[in-house]
């Protein structure tokens, strides 16, 4: 009974249509309030995630989201902005460079520093690394914290072979992400072509403290590690290291270091017989010397590591064996040879330090990436040679394509610095031939 009289009341002087009108008319004035409201944080939230898309350069899903963006009328200046990268993106540089310049000067900051990037990025493609650093920084200016774009002029610097401004600015990166490969990286690289090894080592021992840091690093730098632990005389903390991360140390040479520096002649032995490729002459020979040392069988230890020099006459490691050697086999005139030796490789590492340094901020000069290379050639450094060719090609503009055309051949020196005795080299040229074993 109550409850009839309670809905009776609800319509009372009020027609049941004119009330449910009222109520739906309403709603729909809500919900079109929400929709509008809704629509324009959609359109900020696609610009951002459109930029986002330029950062991870997904190429596909850029073009998508700006093609949605348009289609929605987003604000016209941000269209036309994602309209001149839009042309970056497809290739058309110089076009993007015109487009943008309107951009550069923007009262939006977050259209100016995208113009300014972009315009960076489209510079760099075309061979003007000068401009491009000039965006770079003035971007970075900008956002301090703006850590890809920071990555970007790093990569420039590196590629060009900048290495002051890339240690400078790669220190900066770790100092706000110190866990940054990429800077780390560009970091280590910097100092130990300068030669700063110790400073190298404590960088990498930071990148590497965890298993999962060490499972994460690249080859590269696991190999830049105990290259830096082995050139400062720190074997036991390089020993320690390979032993609890063999699986992940990819480099032989540095194997066969360690396991000869330890005396683990069998682990070398095995580690030749298990490779599936066909072993190094040079690790080969640096084992039979070993072994003719450890059993004190000077004179065959002096044979295979003179046959070994004169094959790399550049090695530090093998005229450090070779002087060892001699000097417990009493050949006195070998030893000067190789004391000799070691003293002319010192001077051309520092030598290929300085070159590397009068690179100084010059991002124009080719030539003074070929000088480096050219150093770096006079050392047997093959890797380094093409690395420093890479690096001119990367600064030249207008002289690239005679570069490549003309591109050098790395030539390993044909022989030591100071000759090796001559009768001592035609001694053991002829003791080699009496340990041929003859054809059955």
């Amino acid at each position: 009974m109550g409850q009839g009289n309670s809905g009776s009341r609800i319509s009372d002087g009020i027609p049941w249509w004119i009330w449910l009108t009222t109520v739906a008319v309403t709603v729909l004035v809500l919900f079109g309030i929400f929709v509008g409201q809704h629509d324009e944080e959609s359109l900020d939230a696609l610009f951002a995630r459109t930029c986002t898309a330029l950062e991870e350069r997904r190429k596909d899903t850029f073009q998508e989201c700006f093609d949605e963006y348009r289609h929605r009328d987003g604000d016209s200046d941000r269209t036309a902005l994602l309209e001149a990268i839009a042309a970056g993106v497809s290739n058309r540089y110089p076009k993007s460079i015109t487009l943008l310049k309107r951009f550069l000067e923007h009262t939006d900051p977050v259209v100016q520093k995208l113009a300014i990037k972009h315009t960076g990025l489209a510079h760099q493609v075309i061979g003007d690394k000068n401009a491009a650093c000039l965006m770079y920084r003035q971007c970075i200016e900008m956002a301090p914290a703006d850590v890809p774009t920071r990555i970007l002029l790093l990569n420039l610097y590196t590629a060009g072979g900048v290495v002051e401004d890339a240690a400078e600015l790669a220190k900066e990166i770790l100092e706000s992400d110190p866990k940054n490969q990429t800077a780390a990286t560009a970091m280590t690289e910097a100092l130990v072509s300068t030669g700063r090894l110790s400073e190298a080592t404590s960088l990498l021992e930071r990148q590497l403290q965890t298993e999962g840091e060490r499972a994460s690093a690249s080859p590269d730098m696991i190999a830049s590690y105990l290259n830096c632990l082995i050139e400062t005389d720190q074997t036991d903390v390089a020993t320690q290291f390979y032993d609890e991360n063999e699986s992940i140390v990819r480099d032989d040479q540095i194997r066969m270091t360690l396991y000869l520096k330890n005396g683990r002649l069998d682990d070398a032995d095995a580690f030749l017989q298990q490779s599936e490729k066909e072993p190094d002459w040079i690790l080969v020979t640096r084992l039979k010397a070993a072994r003719a040392m450890q059993s004190e069988n000077w004179d065959l230890a002096v044979r295979a590591l003179s046959d070994a020099v004169l094959v790399m006459p550049r090695s530090p490691q093998l005229f450090q064996d070779l002087e060892q050697a001699a000097t417990k086999g009493n050949k006195p005139g070998l030893v000067e040879s190789c004391q000799a030796n070691l003293r002319g490789i010192r001077e051309l590492q520092q030598n290929l330090q300085v070159t590397i340094k009068a690179i100084g901020n010059d991002m124009q000069n080719p030539q003074l990436r070929l000088d480096v290379a050219q150093a770096a050639e006079q050392l047997g450094l093959e890797s380094e040679f093409y690395k420093w060719y890479r690096a001119a090609l990367n600064v030249a503009s207008d002289e690239r394509d005679k570069l490549r055309r003309t591109q050098p051949i790395f030539t390993n020196p044909s022989k030591p610095l100071i000759p090796l005795p001559t009768a001592f080299v035609e001694s053991s040229e002829s003791d080699e031939a009496t340990d041929q074993t003859p054809d059955e």
